[in-house]
């Protein structure tokens, strides 16, 4: 065997690991796509769980029930309760939104945030909160135009969560 010969085995083997090479950080790089979407999932379902909880507290349950019915009839402490806590809730279904549109949590997130969204404006207090609040928010209006219009059935959020009804 000559040089030649050799060289162009050399050439040969080289060619078949660097396609190797690529083919495993293509397998790599997929994996890790795929373990940063789990991650956001799981933070995402964490971070709703978290706002579910804080829900469930005492003082907050009077004043998100009573909100919902009419942010109006609210006293002012509760009305900073029902505020915070609904606030921290849209924050997190816009989240989910914008993570859906980069592609880090799957389309069926984006429906259950807009299904929220569109329980939240079902109610009486909902939407006063909803149209004080996109007032506020730069871009609101045009996110409270499109979430008024869901292009599917959605619950109500009476419908959905009965327990949250205000005792009459």
């Amino acid at each position: 065997m000559d040089w030649i010969a050799i060289g162009a085995i050399g050439e040969f083997v080289g060619g078949v690991v660097v396609i190797v090479t690529v083919v495993y950080l293509a397998l790599q790089l997929r994996n890790s796509n795929q373990l940063a979407k789990a991650s956001s999932e799981l933070e995402w379902v964490h971070g709703l769980n978290e706002i579910w909880d804080r829900w469930s507290r005492p003082e907050v349950i009077d004043a998100i029930r009573s909100g919902f019915h009419s942010f109006d009839d609210l006293n002012q402490n509760q009305q900073v309760i029902f505020q915070m806590q609904v606030g921290s809730l849209v924050n997190h279904l816009q989240t989910a939104l914008q993570l859906t549109e980069r592609r880090l949590l799957p389309n069926s997130f984006e429906a259950i945030a807009e299904d929220l969204l569109v329980m939240i404006l079902s109610t009486k207090g909902g939407l006063q909160y909803w149209e004080i609040d996109s007032k506020a928010t730069p871009g609101g209006e045009e996110r409270l135009r499109r979430v008024k219009t869901p292009d599917h059935p959605t619950p109500t959020f009476d419908e959905l969560f009965p327990w949250w009804r205000e005792k009459e």
